[in-house]
């Protein structure tokens, strides 16, 4: 059983042992809600403005980036930075916003890493009966094992988190139809760089507003080698009308360990949006904009 399976087996009540750990579960509510991030609601008419940023744009309106497009952005055409419909990987990110919410909660309620949390997600309706069985047995932990996970320093798990876990992350299933399937672990970095943006740097404009641009060729070649396929071609970028534009060292985002845990992704995302450098830098500008890709010559 390697594949995900979409949770839709409702947690229901076994016996009364189970019906009492339910209900035990659920006095707790209070107190682990406490603990929840809450990622505030993106505005989408929020224009945001920073010292960081370009406030008045340059009197040449038309200053030349680069930037990968991908098949859905028309070379000529105006695009706007906020139309998630041209960005399917803006649309998937937003989509499990709150499916990652609760991942991301069990990865710091546990200190398991995030990929071992992702793996309970998609793992659990698998062996929702045995998570059944061993809840009514009053057992208080459960092995990682059991999730396909065999390579996390932390074995075991308390059973109360992960049931308040289940409980929530199947409530999202049940109200969206939304689940982490195979091929949606990156989106997990895009959740935890938008919730750090909005508790250390809520100036600065989301990524979910801005296309991604580099200011030299050579940086834009590198990255289409080292993250896309040849169905992505590197264009010149022509900025019609800039909302807002600022640069962060990417190397914060591509160099976090795949092993993370959330507390170690979230350093890793403070120090991006506190626009610190690593030791060699690579810039990628963040524009909320309106834009045209054009060919290069």
């Amino acid at each position: 059983m390697n594949k995900s399976r979409s949770p839709n087996t409702v947690f229901l009540l076994a016996g009364w042992k189970f019906t009492f750990r339910y209900i035990f579960v659920k006095c707790l509510f209070c107190y682990f809600s406490r603990l929840v991030m809450i990622i505030p609601p993106i505005d989408m008419n929020q224009v945001i403005v920073s010292d960081y940023m370009y406030q008045n744009p340059p009197k040449n309106r038309y200053i030349m980036y680069y930037r990968l497009i991908s098949p859905l952005e028309c070379i000529g055409k105006s695009i706007d930075s906020r139309d998630f419909q041209q960005n399917p990987r803006k649309y998937r990110s937003v989509e499990l916003f709150e499916s990652y919410k609760w991942v991301c909660w069990l990865s710091e309620k546990t200190n398991i890493r995030l990929s071992s949390a992702i793996n309970i997600a998609k793992q659990y309706g698998w062996i929702i009966e045995l998570i059944k069985e061993k809840l009514g047995n009053n057992e208080n932990s459960i092995p990682l094992e059991l999730f396909l996970v065999d390579n996390d320093p932390i074995k075991e798990i308390p059973m109360n988190d992960l049931a308040f876990f289940i409980n929530n992350y199947n409530s999202i299933f049940e109200k969206t139809g939304v689940y982490i399937g195979d091929g949606d672990e990156p989106y997990a970095w895009e959740f935890i760089w938008e919730y750090v943006r909005q508790q250390v740097a809520p100036e600065m404009t989301s990524r979910l507003f801005s296309c991604f641009l580099f200011d030299n060729l050579l940086d834009t070649e590198n990255f289409k080698k080292e993250k896309f396929n040849h169905s992505n071609i590197i264009v010149k970028i022509e900025i019609k009308e800039y909302r807002t534009i600022c640069k962060f060292d990417m190397n914060w985002l591509s160099n976090v360990l795949v092993e993370a845990t959330f507390s170690e992704a979230h350093v890793y995302a403070s120090n991006y949006w506190q626009q610190k450098e690593t030791e060699d830098p690579i810039w990628e500008f963040l524009c909320d904009c309106i834009y045209i890709p054009v060919e290069l010559n």
